[in-house]
């Protein structure tokens, strides 16, 4: 079989006890059978701390907690490996950086980069990504049901061309090209026709794109990263399993949540920070190429081209935020950061999971219609509203309809209420007791998309409201929309300056599920809208910074339940 190894794949030596991020801490050792077979064989005084080790043989794998290995020994070497030789060890721990991809006709072979010893040799060698070719038996087992070897073909091609175009240097508009390209690629394969889908180059697909960078996915916005760190990707018992790690990371956090109300400032800071590294700028290209050639070919069995180019790049983000949050960009330290991310992020599909959700919706949070809503949205949510009330009786005769009645108001503005944007189209005919009024946006505490003036309603009292024609902020009071530091849609009680005190807030009354369900939904849609989300991620930002606890009424995770039952 023709076996393909990288070029400076048999360079690599173990560093041994001189190793500073062992592999034989912080994660778990699997045990093939043939380990098993070998090890059980054991007697003596190995003999009972494999038992030991492994429950009796109930379990296949050393190191269950993710700690040290139990065969650790104090001078960072292994007591297997010193007692009978390095055959005798976990065949994990022997290949252990190698990575082997057997495709049936041909084998690839590279170094895993989780290792301190192979990511100073990928820094060493940042442009070569040759291969060697031999004729030999493959070292592993068929890692694909799929016998497709055109498609297999096509792939490689599509991967050549793709690390051709990333090795000249990632940019945001490249970017952008390699997720719009892989999106089109599964898109053609959903569809059904093969031969169709097959058709397009990278290459070819580059020339008909406009070279204008959207800077969605490259560099990644603050906020998407600091998603990333709020997933187990940082998850607590790091601080006892890799130290080190867990200081970078939440280091990272910390840089992020300063930038969550100043994403044009990170955005200006990262690429300042890449202009004076030129190292930098050279390794993020050749780390996510290198990925591209390690793991783009997953999608000869899973067809997801999408999660793939994805996944690259947000590992390629989180190395240049890790980079930016440390303030170095030598040699050494990126191959550290390279080594210790890598472990943590490449191997656990919990993980990895997490993060594709977050990118994903970051892109699409940060390309929606910059348009209001048009009328017909605003009367889908008003007829979600109609029908719900926050208690299952009139809220209004507990109050007097406080948050109704003029003279709760300055005198002079009488029940004055901002409308979102658009929302004044909905209103065609206006009731008597209803006006519409132009106002100055500096006088609200709005954002710039806004415009220069915002529409606002007033009102004669709860005499004579007709409700069909209440406002958004009537209509869902006493709530309010927020997004988390994870970028999800809430619901949280109003924080709004008023000039009356709300039962409903100050007693935390329980309100119905049907109003909960309604409000989140006629926010989800219209937060889709960007003008809209501007406001929402402007106060929430403000919230997210100052406010030392933030009581939810309604997350995510419940709304998911409450569209299960």
């Amino acid at each position: 079989m023709k076996c393909y190894r990288i070029s400076w794949f048999d360079e690599f030596e173990c560093l041994g006890g001189d190793c500073e991020e062992t592999c034989c801490r912080g994660w778990v050792i699997p045990l093939d059978e043939n380990d098993i077979n070998r090890l059980k064989k054991e007697r003596g005084r190995l003999g009972l701390p494999l038992f030991l080790a492994t429950a009796g043989w109930t379990r296949a794998k050393f190191n269950k907690g993710s700690g040290k290995c139990p065969f650790w020994d104090n001078d960072g070497l292994c007591r297997l490996q010193k007692a009978k030789g390095h055959d005798f060890i976990p065949w994990t721990c022997r290949s252990f950086p190698r990575f082997y991809r057997n495709y049936g006709t041909f084998e690839e072979s590279c170094l895993d980069l989780s290792c301190i010893g192979a990511a100073r040799l990928f820094m060493e060698h940042l442009h070569d990504k040759g291969l060697i070719e031999d004729e030999a038996e493959p070292v592993t087992r068929l890692c694909t049901t799929n016998d497709d070897k055109s498609y297999l073909d096509f792939l490689i091609g599509q991967r050549s061309q793709m690390m051709e175009a990333v090795d000249r240097g990632l940019t945001g508009d490249l970017a952008d090209i390699l997720v719009s390209f892989a999106k089109a690629l599964q898109d053609s394969f959903a569809a059904g026709n093969m031969e169709t889908a097959q058709k397009p180059s990278f290459r070819e697909y580059c020339k008909g794109c406009r070279n204008e960078s959207s800077d969605v996915v490259f560099p990644m916005s603050a906020g998407t990263l600091n998603a990333f760190l709020h997933t187990s990707l940082c998850h607590p018992r790091l601080s006892e399993t890799s130290p080190a790690l867990y200081k970078m990371l939440t280091k990272a956090r910390k840089v992020t949540e300063g930038f969550l109300d100043n994403e044009e400032g990170w955005q200006q800071a990262v690429t300042a920070f890449m202009a004076e590294n030129p190292l930098l700028i050279d390794t993020l290209s050749a780390y996510y190429s290198y990925y591209l050639f390690q793991y783009f070919l997953r999608t000869y069995e899973t067809y997801s081209f999408r999660r793939q180019v994805t996944l690259g790049l947000c590992h390629t983000n989180m190395i240049l935020l890790l980079s930016y949050s440390a303030g170095d960009a030598t040699s050494e330290g990126l191959a550290m950061i390279i080594a210790r991310y890598n472990r943590r992020a490449f191997f656990n599909d919990i993980i990895q999971d997490a993060m594709y959700k977050e990118a994903v919706k970051g892109i699409s949070h940060l390309t929606p219609s910059r348009t209001s809503p048009p009328a017909s949205v605003y009367r889908q949510v008003y007829e979600m509203t109609d029908a719900v009330s926050p208690l299952d009786g009139d809220c209004g005769k507990m109050c007097a309809n406080v948050c109704c009645r003029a003279e709760a108001f300055e005198s002079s503005r009488s029940s004055c209420i901002y409308l979102l944007p658009g929302e004044e189209k909905v209103f065609e005919e206006l009731p008597k007791g209803l006006k519409l009024i132009r106002e100055d946006s500096s006088e609200h505490d709005l954002p710039a998309s806004w415009g220069d003036t915002v529409t606002t309603v007033q009102c004669d009292g709860p005499e004579n409201c007709v409700r069909g024609c209440r406002p958004m902020q009537c209509r869902t009071y006493p709530l309010a929309p927020h997004i988390n530091k994870k970028g999800e849609l809430e619901l949280i009680y109003s924080d709004a300056e008023t000039p009356y005190t709300c039962p409903l807030i100050y007693e935390k009354k329980e309100l119905s599920d049907d109003f909960l369900k309604n409000t989140y939904e006629a926010w989800e849609i219209l937060t889709g809208y960007a003008v809209i989300r501007d406001l929402v991620v402007m106060d929430s930002n403000k919230r997210n910074r100052f406010w030392k606890k933030i009581t939810t009424v309604c997350t995510k995770e419940q709304m998911d339940i409450m569209h299960k039952k």
